[in-house]
């Protein structure tokens, strides 16, 4: 027991020492002070290389410097707008529902989708330099389709067949750069269904035969760009031609012409000898060409392995282009071709010069008119009707007036002899490349309509 008046070391259980109380009172107190409301600026930036958190006289004084209003602000009460605000988003969860749906199916719709297989298929066939095309390749050859494979240069090698039963088929080496290229190869040509209406400038529409023509040639051909103007070709063959009747046609031309067309029941075949010069004085100011250029060639045929024919050929050919303004131009065409037999029974029908079609008269037939000798004059007024914002492409309007005529000898060409033609047309070019044109023809001989992607002039 203790003595009276003095204080036991213990307390009762749960009872705090009587000298506790007003210190750990004041501890709490600086407690909660000190988390409800921090000093302002007592933010602590530890650096990536510190290793403590002790807050340092000059850290407090560098974020001291930062201002309250930097501080993201406290979230507001609720107040009159939320209670405005509920009742309308419960009214209207529905309608965003619907629209939200709508413009997620805008979006899938709207989103470029993965190319087709032919797409893709195409795009690898160019990545492989294999170049697959539709257009014509050859006279009254039809529609056809043909691809050019350049995988494995110098070798090449281009194919096509048309509706029509024509074919193209050529594989050799092409050597050389955009200014000299030489080429070895050997090519099979299948003319299928060639109409001829007789020799001379005067034969009647009706006297018509279609015939079939099989050419295999091989040989060495060159090119040469001289200068910036001037360009020099040339080639060597050996050329094997077979004529027939045309596939599925019960007429031929012996069954029509009396004499029978020297080169229709024998076989012909040559050494073929080309030589030419070209002059180009054009000059492209954005989609126009301006200026004139000129072709002149000659060829040489020596009859061999049987063949008792020879002869040679002469032939020109003129453009010029006038631009009238920006969009509007005038263009000219003009060309002659002279065969001449040096030996032998006759020049093979297939081989005198005709007009017709895209070589002159573009209201008449392919090769309506043949005979030893040919001229004519081309002439357009072409129009701009449209050109692309990027003036990357454009297609123009043309109306055209084209006359032509055969005979003998340009001397004994008459006014008898010579056809007119005339009409409308369009086509579609880019700054690279000439994309294609279709035409209306009219003559006396009633009206053509053609679709092609070879340039005319």
């Amino acid at each position: 027991m203790s003595a009276p008046g003095s204080r036991s070391r213990f307390t009762r259980p749960g009872a705090l020492p009587e000298h506790l109380p007003r210190s750990l009172l004041t501890l709490v107190l600086v407690l909660v002070l000190s988390s409800a409301q921090p000093l302002a600026g007592a933010i602590q930036q530890a650096s990536p290389d510190s290793r403590t958190d002790e807050v340092t006289p000059d850290t407090a004084v560098a974020t001291a410097a930062v201002p309250d209003t930097l501080r993201p602000p406290a979230r507001p009460p609720f107040d009159a707008i939320d209670a405005i605000e509920l009742p309308f988003r419960v009214v209207l969860w529905p309608v965003t529902v619907v629209l939200d749906g709508v413009f997620l199916l805008a979006e899938r719709l709207t989103l470029p989708s993965r190319p087709s297989i032919f797409v893709r298929a195409f795009r690898s066939m160019q990545a492989a330099r294999v170049y697959p095309g539709v257009g014509s390749i050859g006279r009254r050859s039809g529609l056809s389709a043909k691809m050019d494979v350049l995988s494995f240069e110098p070798f090449f090698l281009q194919t096509g067949i048309s509706v029509r039963g024509s074919q193209r088929h050529r594989a050799g080496l092409s050597f050389g750069n955009p200014r000299t290229r030489f080429e070895a190869s050997y090519g099979f040509h299948r003319d299928a269904a060639v109409r001829f209406w007789g020799v001379g400038g005067t034969t009647p529409e009706t006297a018509r035969a279609e015939y079939l023509r099989d050419r295999q040639e091989i040989g060495v051909r060159g090119r040469i760009q001289v200068s910036r103007r001037v360009d020099l070709g040339g080639s060597v063959l050996y050329e094997d031609n077979r004529v027939d009747r045309a596939l599925g046609s019960e007429v031929g031309p012996p069954d029509l012409f009396d004499p029978v067309p020297y080169g229709f029941l024998e076989r012909t075949r040559f050494v073929r000898f080309d030589a030419s010069v070209g002059l180009d004085l054009t000059h492209r100011r954005a989609f126009q060409v301006r200026g004139a250029s000129l072709r002149v060639g000659a060829t040489l045929f020596r009859g061999v392995n049987g063949t008792e024919t020879d002869f040679h050929r002469f032939g020109a050919d003129l453009s010029g282009f006038l631009p009238l303004n920006r969009r509007q131009l005038l263009a000219i065409r003009a060309f002659a071709e002279l065969n001449r037999l040096d030996d032998g029974p006759d020049i093979p029908f297939f081989h005198l010069a005709s007009v017709g079609s895209t070589t002159g008269l573009r209201g008449f037939s392919s090769d309506r008119f043949t005979d030893t000798d040919s001229f004519g004059v081309m002439s357009e007024w072409r129009w701009e009707i449209w050109r692309d914002l990027h003036e990357r492409s454009r297609s123009e309007f043309f109306l055209f007036f084209d006359t032509a005529g055969v005979g003998p000898g340009l001397s004994n060409i008459t006014t008898s002899d010579v056809r007119f033609s005339w009409g409308l047309g369009m086509r579609l070019l880019t700054l690279q490349r000439y994309i294609g044109h279709w035409y209306l023809g009219f003559s006396e001989e009633g009206t053509r309509f053609r679709i092609d992607n070879n340039v005319i002039f």
